[in-house]
């Protein structure tokens, strides 16, 4: 049983922040939602979480649905200005996103491998550009690969997706309200909805590849979307024709004739399909529950205040976990005990949260009060944009070499060797065995069975093996067992 000494402390933190959520604008319960899901995205990053990944799901969810709240209060204010809301969504995103990358380009360059720096070149570029989807989906093409833990970098393919999808949705806006002499709202809604439906097929079409479904914009666009639906039903619910109710029904009649589009979905997409669903539920009640109440006790203890807090600064957390946990691996060790799981996500956290009162709540408030402030910063961004890019290219150019490494047989004035020590794995070894008497080494895997090749070279025993690598369980694997 709490005091009432206790309770008054707990009545008044909530009415501080109640305040505060009014003041700035801000939903607790989105702000809860997003705390849920940077929490996950950090422990999945972590090791720690399996299942973590799907936090970026509700953020997704989350977007469409603030964006679309924004552009129609922008619509009943006055008029939407779609070039203006660009310059905002850069200012939201852009500084911070540079930051880590020159970041991660100036530490790695004193304590990463080639192979691995290489990589930060090609993810700086496509960071600072919003494009970096784009490059994992052409490099990696495996978000569950295990040399992603040591790649700083990795996790902003999210920011590059989040952008494109800033560019391309208020389209839809404009070109309907274009072409509609009235009830364009209505007409915009029938456009969601079908967006969605393309979208959802698209992403359930099983020969559609597993890379393309989690980078790319296409098979993305049905979680923005059924966010938009609702912050379109739900802004205005006094409005004739908009009922909530209707949503969750039209989209389950959805889900279902998707279902019998692609009946054997695999789990994964069973899991993320139930994710956005829950996600839907809590948005269609946020008008209702969306701060802090007497009737929302689900905010009144210290811990869900903190997720809170953490919500708020989801953009922040997200940004540094991911660079703090590679740069661990790199330079300490990759398989953490407790005491490095402690170490990295207290860093993780404490750095996020700095980032978002001093770098990222700064940035905002001056952009805010300041037009041709915002506009500074915009320049400031494209500048040092480009001497990021600059540099991340002229080191990408160099497969990452930045000094010589005897023990690899890598050399500053010769930086092709970088690449070859893993690329000849594939050209050389990724074939069937020769029928010549040699004792026959089949190598499955990917990092670690080329690590091991490696290994076996540098052993000076195989001129008497035969070595075979490759990486799928498919029919070639079977012959050449």
């Amino acid at each position: 049983m709490l005091s009432e000494y206790q309770l008054q402390i707990k009545t008044k933190l909530s009415q501080k922040l109640l305040m505060n959520e009014k003041t700035n604008n801000r939903s607790a319960l989105l702000d809860f939602l997003k705390g849920i899901a940077i929490i996950a995205v950090i422990l999945y990053h972590a090791g720690i979480f399996d299942y973590g990944y799907l936090g970026v799901e509700i953020f997704l969810v989350i977007g469409g649905y603030l964006i679309t709240k924004s552009i129609i209060r922008n619509y009943e204010n006055g008029g939407f200005l779609y070039f203006d809301y660009l310059h905002k969504r850069l200012i939201r995103l852009w500084p911070l996103a540079l930051i880590i990358s020159a970041i991660s380009l100036i530490f790695g360059y004193f304590v990463m491998l080639p192979m691995i720096y290489k990589n930060v070149d090609e993810t700086v570029i496509g960071t600072s550009t919003f494009t970096n989807n784009f490059v994992q989906f052409i490099t990696s093409g495996n978000y569950w690969d295990p040399s992603n833990n040591l790649k700083p970098l990795m996790h902003t393919w999210y920011i590059g997706l989040m952008f494109q999808f800033y560019v391309i949705y208020p389209l839809i806006f404009i070109l309907t309200k274009a072409f509609s002499k009235r009830q364009w709202k209505r007409n915009v809604n029938t456009t969601l909805y079908a967006v969605f439906f393309l979208s959802l097929v698209y992403y359930l079409v099983p020969q559609i590849s597993d890379a393309n479904k989690f980078f790319l914009l296409p098979a993305r666009l049905f979680e923005f979307t059924i966010g938009g639906i609702i912050a379109l039903n739900t802004y205005n619910i006094k409005e004739k024709g908009y009922k909530t109710k209707s949503i969750i029904g039209g989209l389950m009649l959805l889900l279902f004739l998707l279902l019998c589009i692609n009946s054997d979905l695999e789990i994964k997409q069973i899991r993320l399909l139930i994710t956005i669903l829950v996600v839907s539920i809590f948005l269609i009640n946020e008008e209702k529950y969306g701060l802090i109440t007497s009737q929302s006790g689900i905010f009144q203890s210290k811990f869900s205040l903190i997720i809170v807090k953490f919500g708020a600064a989801s953009y922040s957390l997200y940004l540094w976990h991911q660079v703090i946990l590679a740069f661990y691996r790199n330079t300490i060790h990759e398989n953490f005990t407790v005491i490095d799981y402690v170490m990295t996500l207290s860093l993780s956290v404490i750095v996020g949260l700095i980032s978002y009162y001093l770098i990222e709540k700064s940035i905002t408030r001056v952009a805010k009060n300041t037009k041709g402030k915002s506009s500074l910063i915009l320049a400031f961004s494209c500048i040092f944009s480009l001497i990021i890019i600059s540099f991340g290219g002229k080191f990408y150019l160099r497969h990452g070499v930045v000094r010589d490494i005897p023990e690899l047989d890598i050399s500053y004035n010769n930086p092709t060797e970088s690449q070859d020590y893993n690329s000849r794995i594939t050209s050389l070894y990724a074939k069937p065995f020769p029928n010549n008497g040699r004792t026959n080494i089949l190598v499955v895997g990917e990092r670690f069975g080329r690590d091991w090749i490696n290994i076996l070279l540098e052993s000076g025993k195989t001129k008497s093996m035969n070595i075979s690598y490759h990486t799928d369980k498919d029919s070639i694997l079977r012959d050449r067992i």
